[in-house]
């Protein structure tokens, strides 16, 4: 086993048996993206040891002000402040399932899903794409609620 591997494992393990985050409620498919988004920044940043819940959790509710709609934007902007309830795109109204997986089982169980929201979503408030810490974060910060 490479010693990355094993860092990153005995890492995980130390944050699972303090409780910083809900590591039984995640799924295989979270842990392994939590785990490769670890890999890549620890790559990017030595220091890198895990991902915060409390991180997230100021991510999720930062605003941002979008450059050509001139509006203040968030997470909670579609998601509400409480992501354990439905909710409604601000722009569309189109219905919103919860986002916390702990009240909606079928959120985050799929990479390429994962993927295309953190995308979309990013964009939408950030006017760029979430980092490999802030996809983290976010996760980690959601497997908490």
């Amino acid at each position: 086993m490479k010693l990355k591997t094993v860092v990153l494992i005995t890492t995980a393990i130390l944050f699972f048996q303090s409780n910083l985050f809900a590591a039984a409620k995640m799924n295989p498919v979270v842990t392994a993206y939590l785990n490769k988004l670890a890999e890549k920044q620890k790559k990017k940043d030595p220091s890198f040891v895990w991902f915060s819940a409390e991180e997230g959790k100021t991510l999720y509710f930062k605003e941002h002000l979008h450059s050509k709609k001139n509006k203040i934007r968030n997470c909670a902007t579609c998601h509400k402040k409480d992501p354990t309830f439905p909710a409604a795109h601000a722009d569309t109204g189109k219905k919103i399932k919860p986002l916390a997986p702990s009240v909606n089982s079928k959120r985050f169980t799929k990479r390429k899903k994962m993927n295309k929201w953190f995308r979309r979503n990013c964009k939408w408030v950030l006017e760029r794409q979430c980092t490999n810490k802030e996809k983290g974060d976010f996760l980690v910060w959601m497997f908490s609620l």
